[in-house]
């Protein structure tokens, strides 16, 4: 839990009082909850400044204030709860002094766009990193120029830390020290290349994958320190005769492994798209592919030089219309491809990774029964009340 600093004997009154209850038979653990500012009943300036202490343990952490809608204007307030199974929690909102935050410093969610190295952009939380590529990369591939990139597959950062590395790295780049090599906190040794990476979108057509090329603008939305937000837009892309314009919106909460991703079209819409999980190698061999339809999660798990390392997709069910598991004697060719049918010209799905040298995923075995319970607590909400103190 991201805890704030401690109050001292003279603790203020809360503002008011959250229930959030569990109803669902396991427990849990660092839930995002989210709060309509509306629902508060105040003006949004009453909330700067604002924690939630466990009226349980007693415990501070922080609060963050975020734009649900993306139109501007904040809305929400965000917390995280841990609730045991068939259980609720109290949480009381207090007003407090001196909760700035740097996210060179914090425990947080956090991202931005990186002209120092071209022009990735890349976010990160306590568990996991990852970055894709801009339209400056985009030329100097086209050109066959030093440094480009052609890729809109999502690349993954290995992490063993849960402080931010983010900056770090880059920093350490730029003074010739490779993040290519583990100096203790981990690396960047997973090659996305132009296959889908961990969760990249496209559109296959028989045994044909288009895809866009880099993102073309970006926007940031939230920097933390629970939830990072930003917008990615792409030129229009050609998928056999149909043009195809999207617009990705991803968000990734502190304790989690997984973002969230939201695609949304322009019309004419697609009738399904595929997100694809890159199977390494030129030969496409390897690896175990593990699947639930029924609950929503997708897994690729293999070895990884001196480790391994699982990749994963999961998805309301709603969403999903197949799998296929793709694999070809061609370099950055070969995927485990999530059938993806469009609501409204929009999808929504969580795609992310666990590293076997975090320490938090030893074996695949506990690696594909946290997309499971991921899946399942996606399925079963927490319910809030919200009254006066």
């Amino acid at each position: 839990m991201l805890l704030g600093p401690a109050l001292g004997c003279a603790q203020p009154s809360p503002e008011k009082t959250i229930i959030v209850k569990n109803g669902f038979d396991m427990g849990k653990h660092r839930e995002t909850i989210v709060v309509l500012l509306k629902e508060l009943g105040t003006e949004e300036s009453d909330f700067q400044g604002l924690m939630v202490k466990d009226t349980e343990t007693g415990e501070y952490s922080f609060t963050q204030l975020v734009d649900q809608d993306g139109n501007g204007v904040v809305d929400a307030l965000i917390f995280q709860a841990s609730v045991p199974p068939l259980s609720e929690k109290k949480y009381e909102l207090i007003k407090v002094k001196n909760t700035s935050i740097s996210p060179d410093t914090l425990v947080a969610a956090f991202s931005r766009f990186v002209p120092e190295r071209i022009d990735d952009y890349a976010w990160e939380n306590d568990r996991v990193a990852f970055r894709t590529y801009g339209p400056e990369a985009e030329r100097l591939a086209k050109e066959k120029l030093p440094g480009g990139t052609l890729s809109s597959g999502i690349d993954c950062w290995l992490k063993k830390v849960s402080y931010p590395v983010i900056n770090k790295w880059y920093k350490l780049g730029e003074e010739g020290i490779s993040y290519h090599t583990d100096h203790g906190e981990g690396l960047d040794n997973y090659h996305v290349g132009s296959s889908r990476g961990c969760g990249g979108i496209g559109i296959r057509k028989g045994d044909n994958l288009y895809v866009s090329d880099n993102f073309t603008a970006y926007k940031t939305m939230e920097t933390g320190p629970l939830r990072t937000v930003f917008e990615l837009e792409y030129a229009p892309w050609k998928a056999g005769k149909m043009m195809v314009k999207e617009k990705k919106r991803i968000s990734l909460d502190l304790g989690s492994n997984l973002s969230k991703i939201e695609v949304q079209f322009a019309p004419p819409y697609p009738e399904e798209i595929v997100a694809g999980l890159a199977i390494p190698g030129k030969e496409g061999k390897g690896g175990v592919v593990s699947v639930d339809e029924k609950t929503g999660w997708f897994s690729f798990w293999s070895e990884h030089y001196d480790s391994e390392l699982g990749i994963g997709i999961v998805v309301d069910p709603k969403y999903v219309s197949g799998y296929t598991e793709y694999r070809v004697p061609k370099v950055e060719k070969s995927h485990v491809f999530v059938h993806l049918r469009l609501i409204n010209g929009k999808v929504i799905y969580y795609t992310g990774f666990g590293w076997k040298k975090n320490s938090r995923f030893s074996t695949r075995k506990v690696w594909e029964e946290y997309l499971r319970e991921f899946a399942l607590v996606l399925s079963f909400p927490a319910e809030i009340k919200i009254s006066n103190p």
